[in-house]
């Protein structure tokens, strides 16, 4: 008796159906053409799952002609789930369907002795699609196989008696996927590139490896247009990707696939340096994304989610959207000693109002028109041309709203504009909300302080010295800098990645007597100006580690020489509490900044303005902290600090609050990969029957479902 008699009766036999064997009952759900089956409901994946992916394929292929079955089981799959699917099969045949998409995990590797999709296109005579190892649906509806190093061998085609032919990393596969799939799995610097199912995730080598509930895998690819990934979440994540890595990848494209790229920071850090110059150096234009394109909970206005642009923080949580989504970095023509602007590409209205397409402008009122920005907005007159959408770069955890410009007077107009400005944005954006007044009030800042509270946003202002804004400015100036919150002035061009660390300027130099070998101008003294230079140049080529040590030897030797309570020594560890925040060390930087506002307090007391800013640079700076645990330890020097200042009650307040909320976890509403189940494998040797070699006559349906049976 052959084991189809015993296990699974055909019911096509003639004659009465046998019993069947006794176990549980395999539920089957049918979503626009996809059949799921699981033996539980709590087998993975459930139908929310697949009914993207059921609702793509329904768009793209003939469900008369092709069908798609989605096996999951946990563990070891009872004979009813084998039973059921095979019935299915006869089903599909009957109805004339020809090919068969089978997603489960290992189907198309050789397990036990040939691959399970093979042995069904002999018993059956589809063609058969199946993955070699993992199956992962991603978000947006497509299939991704993600542990295959050869991206060729990830789904695989087997036809009856025939080979089997390697399809690519992703089913459907888009139009670029050859492409991608023969990229090196190494760059030319030494960044490793994998396949993810966007496109390529470039990374540096110590890097962790994606798995698959990472954010990467959860990018909905685009049938169009594909994508390079520069960067991990972490506190290393994206720092030092070598442009040359990205220019190699590029050139090695197909000229029609190479104009449809698009590249995007996957960590908490702006690439657009590496992106400029990528572009400068292969003399091409070069699409870059301010954040990741994911899936939000909700739908869009046909009933189907829609991918939007959201940046991530370090702990690859999400924060907020921006206006300004993608821009076209361009090479420098023959004549031009430096390359243009990047152009603003889309965007998205801040607010209503009319708008200007093309350079992203919104109008206001009268005098008054805002400019979105990569960093976030600008509020200016109407009059004045806007700035460069790449003027600041971009911060996860910081949406900057510059106001006026450098050396001019502000008028008292913009007050309510502003005012109208903040209550019109999108309620969970103020808290990342950063207003930085550029130019100067008459009245000293009052009323913009008071609209800044008011709405729960912080302020600061911008240093008046610093450079022009614009992407050489922002990312490329010299390594020295001038006008920077708490340096000294050298008279050189100021990098405006300094500017806009999101800390107020601290100066020393209105400290009365201090004790030390001797008093000195507040400034970081002559001798050790080339050692500041090799700080800032280290952070701007986003060297942070080397940075840091730099600036700690710095702090400690001016610390020595002049004292540690020295107007000297003060701005110097100001230096090394910026280097901290550029390189996202805010925990240190807190605690530098701390220590900075407890020694002028000491001297001075707390109505000394340098005091009270040094306090708000430390607990802006341990808002900041991403570890909860971290940040509570933290938190009884910050709030014995804060209490420290009688008329900062609200700051106190506030500070209270945080820590009450640091016992909250974050909240995420991003779709994420879902991985496919599979059942346990037989042992070697476990399947009984004989099996069909390729280019064989195949195996009769008796036999191949008994092996399904083995196989569970």
């Amino acid at each position: 008796m052959t084991l189809w008699s015993t296990v699974f009766p055909r019911r096509d036999r003639g004659g009465p159906d046998p019993e069947p064997e006794a176990g549980p009952p395999v539920l089957v759900d049918q979503l626009a053409g996809l059949l799921l089956v699981r033996v539980s409901l709590a087998d993975r994946p459930a139908p929310q799952d697949v009914a993207e992916l059921a609702g793509e394929l329904a768009a793209r292929e003939d469900p008369r002609r092709i069908a798609t079955v989605v096996v999951g089981a946990e563990g070891r799959a009872p004979t009813t789930l084998w039973h059921r699917l095979s019935d299915i099969l006869d089903t599909l045949q009957a109805d004339g369907v020809t090919t068969v998409r089978l997603v489960l995990c290992g189907a198309g590797g050789a397990v036990p002795d040939d691959p399970l999709a093979q042995r069904i296109a002999d018993a059956w005579g589809f063609r058969v699609i199946a993955p070699e190892g993992e199956a992962l649906i991603v978000p947006g509806g497509a299939l991704f196989a993600p542990d295959s190093h050869d991206p060729s061998r990830g789904w695989q085609l087997f036809t009856p008696g025939g080979y089997p032919r390697p399809l690519g990393s992703r089913d459907p596969a888009p139009e670029w996927q050859g492409a991608f799939g023969e990229l090196a799995a190494t760059a030319a610097g030494g960044c490793v590139v994998e396949q993810i199912p966007a496109g390529v995730l470039v990374r540096l080598p110590r890097e962790a490896p994606p798995q698959p509930g990472d954010l990467c895998y959860a990018i909905p690819p685009d049938p169009d247009h594909p994508l390079v990934v520069l960067g991990t979440p972490g506190p290393a994540g994206g720092a030092g990707i070598p442009s040359d890595d990205l220019s190699a990848l590029l050139a090695a494209l197909p000229a029609e696939v190479r104009g449809k790229v698009r590249v995007v920071s996957g960590s908490h850090r702006d690439v657009l340096p590496a992106v400029q110059e990528a572009a400068d150096s292969l003399g091409i234009e070069v699409e870059l994304l301010t954040s990741l394109p994911l899936l939000a909970d909700g739908e869009g206005a046909d009933g189907r989610a829609e991918p939007c642009p959201v940046l991530v923080d370090r702990d690859a949580v999400p924060t907020w959207r921006p206006f300004a989504e993608a821009v076209v970095c361009r090479p420098a023509g023959a004549d031009d000693a430096e390359p243009a602007e990047p152009r603003l590409l889309r965007w998205r209205r801040p607010v209503p109002g009319i708008g200007d397409d093309g350079q992203g402008t919104v109008h206001l009122s009268e005098q008054w028109r805002v400019t979105v920005l990569r960093a976030g907005l600008h509020l200016g007159p109407r009059e004045e041309a806007p700035p460069s959408v790449s003027a600041l770069p971009v911060a996860a955890d910081r949406l900057t709203v510059d106001i006026g410009s450098p050396g001019r007077p502000l008028d008292e107009s913009v007050f309510p504009v502003l005012s109208q400005l903040l209550c019109d944005l999108e309620p969970g954006l103020r808290a990342f909300v950063m207003v930085r007044a550029q130019g100067t009030s008459a009245d000293g800042g009052r009323l913009l302080r008071r609209v800044a509270v008011q709405h729960g946003v912080r302020l600061l202002y911008a240093p008046q010295s610093a450079a022009a804004t614009g992407t050489r400015a922002a990312f490329r100036s010299a390594p020295v800098m001038a006008g920077v919150p708490g340096m000294p002035d050298l008279g050189l061009p100021a990098p405006a990645p300094w500017a806009a660390a999101g800390a107020e300027p601290v100066r020393a130099t209105a400290v009365g007597e201090v004790p030390g070998p001797g008093r000195d101008s507040g400034a970081v003294p002559a001798e050790y100006h080339e050692d500041l230079a090799r700080v800032v140049g280290a952070a701007e080529a986003g060297q942070y580690r080397t940075a840091a040590g730099l600036a700690e030897s710095l702090d400690r030797r001016v610390s020595a020489a002049y004292g540690e309570n020295a107007p000297s020594a003060l701005e110097a560890r100001q230096v090394r509490a910026h280097v901290a925040r550029l390189g996202g060390d805010n925990a240190l930087a807190a605690d530098l900044y701390r220590d900075v506002a407890v020694r002028v307090l000491a001297i001075d007391g707390p109505g000394v303005a340098e005091a009270d800013r040094a306090a708000a640079n430390a607990d802006a700076c341990w808002r900041a902290v991403r570890d909860p645990a971290r940040a509570r330890g933290m938190a009884g020097d910050m709030l014995a600090l804060l209490r420290r200042f009688p008329a900062a009650g609200r700051r106190l307040r506030a500070a209270e609050d945080h820590l009450a909320r640091l016992v909250e976890p974050p909240a995420g509403a991003l779709h994420r990969a879902v991985e496919v189940s599979a059942p346990t494998r037989p042992a070697e040797g476990g399947a009984t029957g004989p099996s069909s070699a390729p280019g064989g006559t195949g195996a009769p349906a008796e036999q191949v479902a008994g092996e399904m049976a083995a196989y569970g």
